[in-house]
């Protein structure tokens, strides 16, 4: 984040997807009158539906959604603005984060399709040692 109200911001929103207290029920979001937010039965868009099926996409766009090669906004599994990643420098073959379905808080995991390129640093106690960078195939999972 780029300040610590941004920061407080971050979290208060990260906790939103906690219960109060162990044992307690989830915080689902809901309208005043009780209804879900965001409905659960949704269409979702697939970014392999345009006009270059078989190009390689951002897996992410299934989750958030995206404007359609004719300039339609077609919204993502989850309900809109909902998704939060995390960790997404540490395990960059695979997406992790939080995100509400129909109100409903979730954890998300979902393997990156594309290529990612990986930067080993130099370890600073050898003095031989250089930067190694390195592609790991999408769809796998590196520990």
């Amino acid at each position: 984040v780029d300040n610590d109200l941004t920061g407080v911001q971050a979290i208060l929103k990260w906790l939103s997807f906690v219960p109060l207290k162990k044992g307690a029920s989830l915080p689902i979001l809901m309208t005043p009158s009780k209804k879900l937010l965001d409905p659960i039965e949704r269409s979702v868009y697939d970014p392999r539906r345009g006009p270059n099926p078989e190009s390689v996409y951002d897996p992410r766009l299934l989750l958030i959604g995206a404007t359609d090669a004719i300039g339609k906004w077609r919204g993502g599994l989850f309900d809109d603005a909902s998704f939060e990643e995390t960790l997404s420098g540490w395990g960059m073959s695979t997406i992790c984060g939080r995100a509400r379905l129909g109100g409903i808080p979730i954890g998300v995991v979902m393997p990156e399709s594309r290529t990612v390129t990986t930067t080993y640093p130099a370890d600073p106690a050898d003095a031989d040692s250089k930067e190694k960078t390195s592609s790991q195939a999408g769809l796998v999972l590196f520990s």
